[in-house]
């Protein structure tokens, strides 16, 4: 499926809507809308993204990654307090993940 985003994001709703569909498959899904969003300029996939996120948390708070794909899809929503709750939330379940995340941040800033 390289490169193409609309059966991705077909095949992880299906996945998505079989019975038993774990945390894993709502927060791939969500990576998938914010994916399309960023690449094809489709900004209602990142509030669709930010439901898929909202459905993978609410099966499994614990699972950090949810929260950092919430946390991108509120920045992009322009949502700046509820993304920094997420992302203390991040930090709260899994600080070595915020640590991963804001060195990559560092890294791209000055590769510019």
């Amino acid at each position: 499926m390289d490169g193409d985003f609309d059966a991705a994001v077909d095949w992880l709703v299906d996945a998505s809507g079989t019975p038993g569909a774990g945390a894993q498959v709502f927060n791939d899904l969500a990576v998938a809308y914010l994916t399309r969003a960023t690449v094809l300029d489709r900004q209602a996939d990142v509030t669709v993204a930010l439901d898929a996120s909202a459905r993978a948390i609410e099966l499994d708070r614990t699972l950090a990654v949810a929260h950092v794909n919430r946390a991108i899809a509120l920045e992009r929503l322009g949502r700046a307090d509820d993304a920094n709750a997420e992302w203390n939330e991040v930090a709260r379940l899994d600080p070595q993940e915020v640590w991963r995340l804001t060195a990559g941040q560092d890294v791209a800033a000055n590769a510019r």
